[in-house]
């Protein structure tokens, strides 16, 4: 007899084209991947742009989008739009229950809880992946200091998920932290799509890179504060892909540094791998992070990263050896880095490129990544 096929219903705070951020793009990279599998999805989220489709196909992935005002995971002020996604979201997976099989929520933040209220309606299973690890950033610990809603919703969220997915160490010990059994807790990276591994061209003149959200907690003022610093008499330059809340504000102080002439803005970019592979270094200073896309798909072109040791780190970065680790805010430590970057060798540079786009292919391609979701899936209808 032909097995089943499963179909998952992806929910998400936020989705393609209204952002690009790192989670939504690893949701459409592993739905791809997964219906290569014989594994059905599809995903939800919200709308919140007039331009933006009711319904569209991203490829080949179907995306249905509920419209509210302002992002459902927030609370505080928005709340409003909290309720209003939580209505529209429980009637539509009532109304199509018959479509999926396993609702899987990308992060615990706000927006999962009518997701997890309709899977216990109808008794299906749910799964949370869950987005940033450390204790302050943590989803649970998040929701739990909003005002009077807070302690309920987190409470109710540890109470009636499935099965957690967590993607760093740290991530896995924060639900520790809070009692969730082993047996709950799938320990799965992110994944890339990659095939072979590549070794960087090697160039005297140092390009580094930074890639994402130009929001306060990644902390692009101490990369721009800690560059600026580097002597004129090193011919390097950085980049930044991405816009953000600071946008603005990093621009004009990289002109009082006067550093226009070496840091450049390049704005939002739906592909970064042409902008990668021309880079010799990643750089982030972020103080928190689930696990890095961006980190993986520059390590994946061979190009490594100098890196604050956040959530995540630790499973892709070896200090000196596929890359550079260092402290949060510790800026004496990350010059040092830089410095030390900028006199490498291209013995050791080479070596450094191809075991870290070698660490990537072993440790997390897209295609073995898929592998343990579809068995976590079929263990669950299984015992479901």
């Amino acid at each position: 007899m032909k097995k089943k096929e499963i179909s998952i219903a992806f929910v998400n705070h936020t989705f393609l084209p209204e952002t690009y951020g790192g989670a939504e793009k690893q949701t459409l990279r592993l739905n791809l991947d997964l219906q290569t599998k014989n594994i059905k999805t599809f995903i939800l989220a919200p709308r919140l742009k007039k331009e933006t489709p009711k319904e569209s196909l991203i490829e080949s992935i179907f995306v249905k989008r509920l419209k509210v005002s302002n992002y459902p995971n927030l609370g505080g002020k928005y709340i409003f739009s909290f309720f209003i996604w939580s209505v529209k979201l429980i009637y539509w997976l009532l109304k199509n229950s018959n479509k999926f099989d396993i609702i899987q929520v990308i992060h615990g933040r706000l927006h999962s809880v009518p997701a997890i209220f309709a899977a216990k309606i109808l008794k299906k299973p749910v799964l949370v992946k869950l987005g940033r690890g450390g204790e302050k950033y943590f989803d649970i610990n998040v929701v739990n200091s909003k005002k009077i809603i807070g302690p309920f919703f987190s409470k109710y969220i540890l109470r009636n998920v499935n099965g957690w997915i967590a993607n760093s160490k740290v991530i896995v010990n924060d639900l520790k932290n809070h009692n969730i059994k082993d047996e709950l807790i799938h320990r799965i990276y992110n994944g890339i799509n990659i095939k072979n591994i590549r070794v960087n061209k090697f160039r005297k003149d140092k390009t580094f890179i930074v890639v994402g959200r130009l929001d306060e907690e990644k902390l692009c003022e101490q990369i721009i504060n800690t560059f600026s610093k580097i002597p004129e008499s090193f011919n390097v330059k950085l980049i930044f892909l991405g816009d953000g809340a600071q946008q603005n504000y990093l621009e004009s102080l990289t002109d009082q540094l006067k550093q226009s002439h070496r840091i450049i803005f390049k704005g939002a970019v739906d592909d970064v791998s042409d902008h990668l592979i021309n880079a010799d270094f990643y750089l982030s200073a972020s103080l928190s992070e689930g696990m890095s896309n961006a980190l993986l798909e520059s390590m994946a072109l061979g190009v490594p990263g100098v890196v604050s040791n956040v959530s995540g780190i630790e499973e892709i970065v070896t200090d000196n050896k596929n890359g550079f680790i260092f402290e949060p805010r510790d800026e004496k430590i990350f010059y040092e880095k830089l410095i030390y970057t900028i006199n490498c060798s291209e013995k050791d540079y080479n070596e450094m490129s191809r075991s870290a786009s070698e660490h990537i292919l072993k440790n997390f391609s897209m295609d073995s990544i898929s592998k343990k979701y579809v068995k976590l899936y079929t263990d669950l209808i299984e015992n479901n």
